[in-house]
């Protein structure tokens, strides 16, 4: 929801996507310690940033009455007092870094003072302010992360709204990364970061950066018979897809040195090995800098005609028994067959407003300019 502040019809099937696959998932993950930041255009229609923050609100009450257990120990053990909700930031930015977008990361301070500086009364660290356009969390806890940040191992995922991730898939990366960058008492983690007080960490230093990619994802089509959509699976072994998609920076690693490509070059470009890398990455230059999250089905994504790109959006198989895979969504990603139902009629009712909406925000900041894509969204439109 960024660039297309005025296309409601398109934000709205995109909130549905998020309530039904992205929430869920990140509410069901296993290792809550990260802070999830979620950007959105400055000028989003104010009813629709209303209706997200209400769906988050909503998602977070459902989550604490079926997980009563957990509703003081959010963090893990590391911060009793914070909230769940405290730790979900909408606001209103349409800057992004990593993989192809801008240069810089929370490692060195460009983005945490990107994402700062939407904070109407800087450096006070108050929970939220009327005039600011940090609209939900406890802003308290960004000023701890960016002033922690030179003394933590940094993970930062990326996850768009129609995508969902593992419920064990925040655990396996950290714990990885500690495998990978050596022990730290707590990480800097940034679902698109968690952090502590200061604390002496220790760091062997084995890689300066990683990167992990989901392998295996569940394809999930909307707009299409049935009335949940129709599912499929894939796995690639040679490519990064974008749900999960994470960089790991090791303590002293600065981010100027850190290769950073688009998500499709990047196990072109590291996935043999460390070579020709102007960085001691690793103790060995032979070893790759890239791995995948292949232990479990790792992430779900939204195939629809809400993607900018417009790939890989029809179903090409035949209508198999998918009965497993609606198993798995519920079991490890929270999906529930009754959302995907709602979402996937109000897909199939708003077929043409959405591909007439989506052409329009063609060409936007940081959206798809392909001629295949809008020849495609045009034949909907058309049809």
């Amino acid at each position: 929801m960024q660039h297309q502040g005025n296309l409601t019809t398109l934000a709205t099937a995109r909130l549905h996507l998020f309530k039904t696959v992205c929430l869920p998932s990140m509410l069901k993950q296993k290792n809550q310690d990260f802070l999830w930041i979620i950007k959105v255009d400055p000028a989003l229609d104010v009813n629709i940033r209303n209706k997200l923050i209400e769906i988050i609100d909503e998602g977070v009450k459902v989550y604490h009455i079926n997980n009563p257990n957990r509703n003081a120990d959010v963090l893990g053990g590391h911060d009793s007092n914070t909230t769940m909700t405290e730790r979900i930031f909408v606001i209103g930015s349409n800057v992004n870094y990593l993989t192809g977008h801008e240069v810089g990361a929370w490692r060195g301070g460009i983005e945490s003072g990107e994402v700062l500086s939407h904070d109407s009364v800087p450096n006070l660290g108050s929970k939220l302010h009327s005039t600011s356009n940090i609209f939900t969390g406890a802003v308290e806890l960004l000023y701890r992360a960016k002033e922690n940040e030179p003394y933590r191992i940094v993970l930062e995922t990326r996850l768009d709204a129609d995508d969902g991730l593992n419920e064990h898939f925040v655990d396996h990366v950290q714990k990885d990364a500690i495998r990978k960058f050596g022990s730290s008492s707590s990480f800097l983690n940034s679902s698109v970061g968690s952090t502590l007080d200061s604390a002496n960490v220790v760091s062997t230093r084995e890689y300066m950066f990683f990167y992990w990619c989901a392998e295996s994802h569940i394809k999930w089509y909307l707009d299409t018979d049935g009335e949940y959509g129709q599912l499929d699976g894939e796995k690639r072994s040679n490519f990064c897809i974008t749900p999960g998609l994470t960089i790991g920076f090791n303590i002293g690693t600065d981010v100027k040195d850190v290769q950073q490509y688009g998500h499709h070059e990047l196990y072109k470009k590291l996935g043999n090995s460390c070579k020709g890398i102007n960085l001691e990455v690793s103790a060995t230059d032979d070893a790759p800098c890239i791995g995948f999250v292949n232990d479990f089905i790792a992430a779900v994504r939204s195939r629809t005609h809400t993607s900018a790109g417009m790939s890989d959006v029809q179903m090409r198989r035949g209508r198999e028994d998918r009965t497993q895979l609606w198993n798995l969504l519920g079991q490890h990603f929270g999906v529930t067959t009754a959302n995907a139902m709602k979402s996937n009629k109000y897909f199939k009712e708003n077929r043409k407003q959405i591909a007439k909406e989506n052409l329009e925000g063609q060409c936007r900041g940081d959206h798809s300019c392909k001629h295949n894509s809008k020849l495609q969204l045009k034949q909907i439109i058309n049809s």
